[in-house]
Formats: structure tokens, C-alpha cells, sequence
């Protein structure tokens, strides 16, 4: 997760990473919505860093250094789990997440 204040059009921003694991090997494009998509293995998106630290060139096909760190933290570091809990007004079931800290203690992320 990372939260950023006051860049585009003066809004703050929350970009969230998560890994998932997919029920087939096959993608299923909807094209009015993507134009094209695809399995990327670490080495593959590794390959696409930027050139340098101080590129200024154009940024199409290229994955910057802080979305690398992002993309290393969502396929190595601590998980965030989910567990169904009775809802207390009736109805579906909701989830609470929790993850790990520093300490590994579990912590509340968000219910």
C-alpha cells in the first residue's frame, strides 16, 4: 500500500498492490477494457527497470524503481489474511484483515 498526498490534480492517492492466485493459466480479455494483458515473471518485470536513477526519458514499457519495490514486497513480504466473521446486523458475512508487524504480532488492517 502506498499513500501519497497532493500530486495529480492536488488529490491525495492510495495505490494498493495485492497477489492473487488464479484459478486457470488462461487470461480472458474484455476489450473494451484492455487492450492487451499477460503473465510476467519476476525476471521478466526485473528486466523492464528503469535504465538509471536519473532517466528522464519516456516511461512506456518501463517499471520504476519504488513499483519494483512494490511488486517485490506484494510476492515476498508479510501477507495480509482475511477470516469471515458473522455479520452482527445479519445478512452476509463480513472479513476482517489483519497483518503482520514489525513484531509479527498480528494487527487490524481494515474490517
Amino acid at each position: 500500500l502506498r499513500h501519497s498526498h497532493g500530486f495529480r490534480f492536488g488529490q491525495g492517492d492510495i495505490y494498493v498492490l495485492v497477489r492473487l492466485r488464479a484459478d486457470a493459466d488462461i487470461i480472458k480479455i474484455d476489450p473494451h477494457e484492455l487492450l492487451d494483458a499477460q503473465w510476467m515473471s519476476r525476471e521478466n518485470i526485473q528486466a523492464a527497470l528503469v535504465p538509471s536513477a536519473d532517466y528522464k526519458g519516456s516511461m512506456e514499457g518501463l517499471v520504476s524503481p519504488n513499483n519494483w519495490k512494490m511488486i517485490c514486497n506484494a510476492l515476498d513480504g508479510s501477507l495480509i489474511e482475511g477470516t469471515t466473521m458473522p455479520n452482527s446486523r445479519g445478512g452476509p458475512p463480513s472479513m476482517l484483515y489483519t497483518g503482520q508487524d514489525g513484531g509479527n504480532k498480528k494487527r487490524r488492517v481494515s474490517a
